[in-house]
């Protein structure tokens, strides 16, 4: 593996995003129902995402900005997030970086695909697409 290079482990869309203890204390983490598109009769559509992702193989250092993008097809930006996240030392080589939480009343204008960018002190990691569908009457 390049140790160079950041590894996207998952970039994962859902309903809500839970962060709770075990019996033994230790933060768990649950998804609640996992997007890959949404079907609604309502257009435009005003929603609350959860976004769960995780980054490994990342150089030893204290803390990240993490930058996150929400565009269209046709590749306007709707929304933009970036805030510094602290990184998870994994011995003396690599780091890596877990974050849980969401964007609020995302608003979607119309039927199709949307790019949910992530990108770590400018560099671009990895995307996952959301597609809203307009439901057949």
């Amino acid at each position: 593996m390049d140790k160079s290079k950041p590894l996207l482990n998952y970039l994962i869309l859902c309903e809500d995003v839970s962060i709770g203890r075990n019996l033994l204390g230790e933060d768990k983490l649950t998804i609640i129902q996992p997007l890959s598109n949404i079907l609604t009769d309502n257009l435009p559509l005003v929603v609350t995402l959860g976004i769960v992702f995780s980054v490994s193989n990342l150089l030893p250092r204290s803390k990240y900005n993490v930058q996150m993008r929400i565009v269209n097809e046709r590749g306007t930006e709707l929304s933009s997030q970036s805030y510094e996240m602290p990184a998870e030392i994994n011995g003396s080589e690599t780091s890596s970086i877990t974050s849980a939480g969401g964007i609020k009343d995302m608003e979607f204008e119309g039927p199709g695909f949307y790019k949910f960018e992530l990108s770590l002190d400018g560099n671009f990691i990895g995307e996952q697409v959301l597609e809203i569908k307009k439901r057949l009457n």
